[in-house]
């Protein structure tokens, strides 16, 4: 039996597939199954609606052999083979996907443009390694504090109103730290850390300078941090 009708495919309700997409496969399903139609089928949708997408899933319940897809051109058929591999290895919609490889070109990094999944991951690890093992201890060895100890949410003094849920929430100095820089790039970025693009992660880095920065300003003077940036 082909593989396209074996595999578990989840195309309904996804959320990764945009509204005309799943409609759109809906409509190939209905052609040659439903109606049981052996005619030649064309989906004809506009420009920035996902026709790599729809590609990569509308063999899925109904093929029962192999898939050809044919581009006019090398370059197209690259890039809509690079398409596929990222929302498949990242787990990423056709929108993020289509940002990575735009950003890409862009590049001179030699990993970025060879095996982008692997940039993106490194990317991410660099983000938590800069937050974890650079800025929180270095501010904890300035202030002279301790990860372990407690004394940043006994005092009650560091964080904003919008963060202070945070000290119900920590379990020492080192927690409150992570959880005010990461609920703060949330916050500034207005999506989870799953959901950024490459540009978004470029901003992260210079956010986590600048609320290290803000954080310094105001720690030894003794009045609470304004997480509002100006």
């Amino acid at each position: 039996m082909s593989y396209f009708l074996e595999a578990t495919s989840n195309i309904k309700g996804n959320a990764l597939l945009k509204e005309p997409q799943e409609r759109a496969y809906e409509a190939i399903f209905n052609h040659f199954l439903n109606d049981n139609e052996n005619e030649h089928a064309m989906v004809n949708l506009p420009t920035g609606i996902g026709k790599t997408g729809l590609m990569g899933i509308a063999p899925f319940g109904i093929s029962e052999g192999r898939v050809l897809i044919i581009t006019p051109q090398t370059v197209i058929r690259e890039e809509k083979r690079k398409k596929l591999e990222l929302k498949a290895m990242l787990n990423i919609d056709e929108d993020q996907a289509k940002d990575f490889i735009r950003q890409s070109k862009r590049s001179t990094d030699t990993d970025k443009l060879t095996r982008p999944d692997l940039y993106y991951r490194r990317t991410k690890k660099d983000l938590d390694i800069k937050i974890k093992e650079e800025v929180i201890p270095q501010i904890v060895v300035d202030f002279e504090l301790n990860l372990d100890e407690t004394n940043l949410i006994e005092d009650k003094n560091l964080l904003p109103k919008e963060y202070a849920w945070i000290y119900s929430k920590a379990n020492n100095n080192g927690g409150l730290l992570g959880l005010y820089f990461n609920s703060y790039l949330k916050s500034e970025l207005k999506s989870k850390r799953d959901e950024w693009s490459l540009d978004q992660f470029d901003e992260a880095f210079d956010l986590v300078e600048e609320l290290d920065s803000h954080i310094r300003l105001e720690y030894h003077s003794g009045i609470r941090v304004n997480a509002t940036l100006t």
